[in-house]
């Protein structure tokens, strides 16, 4: 991030073959490679590109999962002396089932995997033949490439004080998008790795869809889908580079394009590190909601900031819930929630 408050952001279409993972790796890097010569921070590449998205049943097969945790090895060996952060997916084993996974990692350190949450298995799509769900694996420990690393759904990752989260494809298309959570919780930039092929009208509705998610969370979003290289048996694959900031399309790459993509952005922190609380504190609320509520109504930052393990935190969930469990239907006002952590803790935080 420069001193003017702008980090730099990638998204990158590889070429890929069919369960090449030498080619799939080799391209991945250089392309880590040019975006760190571009300045970026942080590059964003598509769903389960080491080993293409189209391998079918092959995902399955004990050697591709092997191969691709070897790919891995050479993508962190080869860029380890390069100051960005790369977020690739991937297949991975953790205990007796396969994941659809991202990985974040800089400088030869992985610093989180994140399964998918959702799984696709209508039309043209059977991932559940192949793939379980993240969704009850909050925060777990995995060993990769020799590594012991965080792997679970529920984690924001911080590069400069800026965070962000990571959802993957079908994530984004449901009602309860992990990125809205991830955005209550703190995050200003969502990263999606996509293989969403093409169909006659689709194409718009996403670019509204990626749009829309952003001004809702008053994030930058950053999507990067499957491209040139996927198998066109059944499906094809445009390449879809889209990054976004509060609703308002920065940078795009060419569709079905033959060459490999390389998009990159500045996006304004300060701006939204600096939005203003967008959440409602409701009967849903949970202690990282209300957390951030408080963080961001009263303008706090840096070690100034609270937890969900506040005291206060704690107090004010409490409040909540009983409002509720006594029949309470209604939000609970930016009014009413000053005057009850004045109550709580007075004098702790200057009225907004």
């Amino acid at each position: 991030m420069n001193r003017f408050g702008f980090l730099k952001v990638a998204a990158a279409v590889p070429h890929v073959l069919i369960a090449d993972w030498d080619y799939n790796a080799q391209h991945i890097t250089e392309l880590i490679r040019k975006g760190a010569d571009r300045g970026a921070s942080i590059i964003l590449f598509p769903e389960l590109c080491i080993t293409s998205y189209t391998c079918g049943d092959l995902i399955q097969q004990p050697a591709l999962l092997h191969a691709a945790e070897q790919a891995l090895g050479y993508i962190l060996a080869q860029t380890r002396e390069l100051p960005i952060v790369a977020i690739v997916g991937m297949p991975v084993t953790y205990g007796n089932a396969l994941y659809n996974c991202a990985v974040v990692f800089a400088q030869g350190r992985i610093h989180g995997v994140v399964p998918k949450t959702y799984i696709p298995n209508y039309s043209e799509f059977y991932e559940a033949r192949c793939f379980m769900s993240g969704e009850e694996i909050g925060l777990a420990t995995i060993r990769m490439c020799g590594q012991d690393t965080d792997f679970g759904r529920n984690m924001l990752f911080n590069i400069g004080g800026v965070k962000f989260g990571v959802e993957i494809c079908e994530d984004m298309w449901v009602p309860a998008a992990p990125s809205l959570h991830q955005a209550v919780d703190g995050a200003q930039i969502l990263f999606n790795l996509s293989a969403s092929p093409e169909v006659l009208g689709k194409h718009n509705y996403l670019l509204t869809l990626v749009k829309s998610q952003s001004a809702r969370t008053q994030s930058a979003y950053i999507y990067c889908s499957a491209g040139y290289g996927e198998s066109s048996t059944d499906l094809v694959f445009g390449g879809n580079g889209l990054i976004v900031e509060s609703g308002r399309m920065l940078r795009r790459t060419e569709r079905f394009s033959t060459e490999e993509q390389l998009i990159v952005a500045d996006i304004d922190t300060e701006k939204l590190l600096n939005r203003p609380a967008s959440v409602q504190v409701a009967k849903t609320s949970g202690l990282a909601g209300i957390a951030y509520w408080i963080n961001q109504n009263y303008r706090l930052t840096g070690d100034a900031q609270i937890d969900k393990h506040d005291p206060l935190v704690l107090a004010l969930k409490g409040w909540v819930d009983a409002e509720y469990e006594d029949g309470r239907q209604t939000v609970i006002s930016t009014k009413e929630l000053n005057a009850k952590i004045a109550e709580l803790a007075p004098g702790r935080f200057a009225q907004v």
